[in-house]
């Protein structure tokens, strides 16, 4: 049986999520079986709930500057590779991309300019998106995913300065 606009609006409001929200989704379409009308139906049984006032975000990531130099990313045309969800986010009307390449992120809503037009440094600053999302007790949605694909656990490894974790440079054209 298909998933329908109805049920994913219906499964988003038994989570909790109301008008006005912010959530920051990591997701997989092939997770929900079929849905009728695909990433576009997810997309608009978010926008539905959330209202005008809401705030959709997804990460919008890309390979870009990670295989060497040479490589260009343009913020208004280079594709999200973290799914159909994620990409569809990135080109539904007036949604809006940050400006840092290797972990971009793309909103449409209420919050999305606010989100998306932060000049951080590094991937998860406190200046950041991700940071933000932190300061507007943005919900974060799994879908179909693991935790190990949620994104702000980065947020939390810059702020302790997790060993592991360190300046990379990267090289590339934007």
């Amino acid at each position: 049986m298909a998933s329908t606009h109805t049920d994913l609006v219906s499964g988003l409001g038994s989570l909790g999520l109301t008008s006005g929200d912010v959530v920051f989704v990591h997701s997989s379409l092939s997770s929900f079986g079929h849905v009728e009308g695909g990433a576009e139906t997810v997309v608009q049984a978010f926008l539905e709930v959330l209202g005008p006032e809401g705030t959709l975000a997804v990460p919008s990531f890309g390979k870009y500057f990670m295989e060497g130099p040479g490589q260009v990313w343009d913020r208004d045309r280079s594709p999200s590779l973290m799914g159909r969800i994620s990409e569809t986010v990135r080109t539904w009307p007036g949604a809006r991309q940050s400006p840092h390449a290797v972990h971009p992120v793309s909103a449409v809503g209420g919050l999305a300019e606010d989100l998306t037009e932060r000049h951080h440094l590094t991937d998860f600053a406190f200046d950041s998106p991700f940071a933000r999302l932190l300061e507007l007790d943005a919900w974060i949605v799994l879908l179909g995913v693991t935790y190990n694909s949620c994104t702000m656990i980065h947020v939390i490894e810059e702020r302790t300065e997790i060993p592991w974790r360190g300046w990379v440079a990267r090289s590339g054209t934007v």
